[in-house]
């Protein structure tokens, strides 16, 4: 009186398609990039500074876009560093390393 156990549906058709891989951004040549906070001269405000990208202004603007999209964030270049709105250093550093960065640097 032992009954069979239904045999399990065989899996057939595509496996589960992986993450997208993240597209690598030209830093420049950077070796070094420089995460830090501001609050001086912002009106009390609380900013991300991040230097040593060596790139023109437009290559910059680029990447201020992309971090924009990437983490929900408002952002521009000011005086050949990307301006952050907020302290985003512990989520920029991640992003930054994803996309090829060398080495990030996280100051105060």
């Amino acid at each position: 009186m032992g009954s069979a156990a239904p045999a399990a549906p065989a899996v057939t058709g595509s496996p589960v398609p992986a993450a997208p891989a993240v597209a690598p951004i030209d830093f420049g040549g950077a070796t070094k990039i420089v995460l830090r906070r501001e609050k001086k001269g912002r009106g009390g405000k609380t900013a991300t500074v991040v230097e040593g990208i060596k790139l023109p202004p437009s290559g910059l603007e680029r990447i201020a876009r992309d971090l924009k999209r990437g983490l929900g964030c408002g952002a521009t270049v000011e005086d050949g560093a990307i301006l952050v709105q907020g302290d985003m250093r512990a989520r920029i550093e991640p992003w930054l390393v994803a996309r090829g960065a060398k080495k990030v640097v996280i100051g105060n």
